[in-house]
């Protein structure tokens, strides 16, 4: 059911737009146009997002500035938590462990994780520790049952069983904090406001590794964001002003410029990149930086472009973060279609949608049904008549399903009942 859900949106992104659009988000490259927004309009608790994640039921969660949000794929739905203790934190971080629950790291009420099938709650970090605030702003997994956490005050790792909280590096600095860890062996990095530091797991001897250029003095390269793991480059370091990489000698390079990069993933062999100017695609092979889009040039009317974290579900759609525009989905699939004079849907009203075995896209409208191959860049319309007269049913198509027993045949819920569609005939029989 949620992948139909999602499906939805992902169609809606594709296909709700006429031959125009098409042929102008393809000539310029500039893919905002296939923007589809979840915000405070859809019920999303507050517009600023900070992190998304999906748990095993295919659910996706949404972090705001101000509350934890559930996404089913009809509609939104507030998670509360303890005393309704959700509602008024930001969410620094959503992770998903190995057991399939997930974590939900606060900015002033500690560290939680979740349920998600009963979604009771549990406390696993406090949110003093003596008259110190503990802030998580980042959860990744380790070996075994035990967490890495990045805080304002080090990296530690937590063990889940016995909850006991061990510290591997501490920052000195009384305004800084750790973004973001990340385990190479026997070294842990850390990447902080005040610059990127390397850790012997074994002793907790820290240094500060220098991942800048020689003689620079740019302020803004030394707050470090996030870390990857690059098969060729090395780390890979995010920061307010641009991406770095240090090699396993410790010699860094500066692979991208001007851009706050606030979050960045792998997809295929290429990175995604989510920053201050829009959404941005990374080869690290020929280092070549492309533009995808941005929000303001999008149907929405904003100028906020900053995308504060990216994430790939498992149909494979992007969900950006928006600072200040809730949260916008984007198919890299659009980038297939050049329609400058093709057919699109016979109608804009849509009712239903499902994706075949094949990759097919049936399309339920007001006005019939309308058969999409992305592959073949083709749309084709069935059942449906020019012109309504009083003794011709409405041909509107309510809802669309599989037929379990032949693949070939889908069951369609029509104005006046029940139907059995041929998909290779292009026939409906009614069902009496």
């Amino acid at each position: 059911m949620f992948k139909r859900c999602l499906a939805l949106l992902t169609f809606l992104i594709l296909v709700l737009v006429n031959a125009t659009s098409y042929t102008y988000a393809h000539q310029s490259h500039n893919y905002s146009q296939f923007l589809k927004r979840l915000s405070t309009n859809e019920g999303l608790s507050q517009s600023s997002v900070t992190r998304i994640a999906q748990d095993n039921q295919g659910f996706i969660w949404l972090g705001t500035r101000m509350g934890l949000n559930r996404y089913d794929g009809y509609q939104i739905k507030r998670i509360q938590g303890p005393d309704r203790i959700f509602d008024k934190e930001m969410i620094n971080d959503l992770f998903v462990d190995q057991a399939g629950f997930i974590w939900v790291a606060t900015n002033t009420a500690g560290l939680y994780r979740i349920n998600t099938k009963t979604l009771a709650a549990e406390k696993f970090v406090n949110e003093r520790s003596g008259r110190a605030l503990a802030q998580v702003l980042k959860v990744k997994q380790a070996s075994g049952n035990k967490l890495w956490l990045a805080m304002n005050t080090g990296s530690y790792l937590l063990d889940v069983d016995s909850k006991l909280l061990t510290n591997y590096f501490l920052l000195d600095a009384k305004d800084g904090y750790v973004r973001d860890v990340l385990i190479e062996g026997n070294v842990l990095f850390s990447a902080t406001t005040h610059g990127l530091y390397q850790t012997d797991i074994a002793t907790k001897a820290s240094v500060l590794t220098e991942h800048r250029m020689p003689n620079s003095r740019n302020r803004d390269e030394s707050n470090t964001k996030f870390l990857i793991k690059d098969d060729h480059l090395g780390v890979l370091v995010g920061s307010v002003d641009g991406l770095f990489a240090v090699a396993e000698n410790n010699t860094s390079k500066k692979l991208i410029s001007d851009l706050n990069i606030w979050d960045m993933v792998r997809h295929h062999d290429h990175y995604m990149i989510a920053s201050d100017k829009g959404f941005y695609k990374f080869d690290p092979v020929s280092l070549e930086l492309s533009f995808l889009l941005k929000f303001s040039d999008s149907n929405y009317n904003t100028l906020d472009n900053v995308i504060i974290d990216v994430f790939y579900d498992r149909l494979g759609n992007f969900w950006l973060g928006g600072n200040s525009q809730g949260v916008m989905l984007w198919s890299p699939k659009t980038r297939r279609f050049s329609l400058s004079n093709s057919p699109h849907l016979k109608d804009e009203n849509v009712w239903s949608i499902l994706n075949d075995e094949k990759d097919i896209t049936w399309v339920g409208t007001d006005k019939g049904l309308t058969r999409i191959n992305a592959t073949e860049h083709t749309i084709k319309s069935y059942l449906t008549i020019e012109k309504l007269t009083t003794d011709v049913p409405v041909p509107t198509v309510w809802g669309i399903f599989e037929d379990s027993e032949d693949s070939n045949f889908l069951w369609l819920d029509r104005e006046d009942g029940l139907y059995h569609f041929d998909k290779t005939l292009g026939t409906a029989s009614p069902i009496k």
